[in-house]
């Protein structure tokens, strides 16, 4: 999710190392359920981390990708511009916040989601919000 200003929100992850890159910053997001179209996944993954209901995710890239384990995935990146009338809380993670891009170079961010959040931020400034 795009801040009008262009930052972008991201999830401060947990420290616990059982899960993926721990204590890194990424994109909120996760599994898609059984039956649920990648859409709706997106919509709900972001309410259940940080209580957000966005209208209208639009599609910004299908990629495959390996987690660490080297279980492979087909990940769906959901892009929206923030309403800035919601609430954003951290019910995921140890904090979530809008974050300039400019801090990007001095984060630990989860492997691709750099690159994604700069695809994300040169696909906006093509269109008027």
């Amino acid at each position: 999710m795009i801040h009008p200003d262009g930052r972008v929100l991201m999830q401060h992850r947990d420290k616990n190392p059982s899960i993926a890159y721990p204590n890194h910053w990424c994109i909120p997001g996760g599994k898609i359920e059984p039956g649920e179209k990648p859409r709706q996944a997106a919509i709900r993954e972001l309410q259940e981390e940080s209580g957000y209901i966005m209208a209208s995710p639009r599609l910004l890239v299908t990629e495959d990708y390996n987690l660490p384990n080297g279980s492979p995935v087909k990940r769906r990146i959901f892009w929206g511009i923030y309403d800035g009338k919601q609430a954003i809380n951290c019910f995921e993670g140890q904090e979530m916040l809008f974050i300039h891009p400019s801090q990007l170079p001095l984060m630990k961010i989860y492997p691709g989601h750099k690159r994604i959040i700069l695809a994300a931020l040169k696909r906006i400034s093509k269109i008027k919000i």
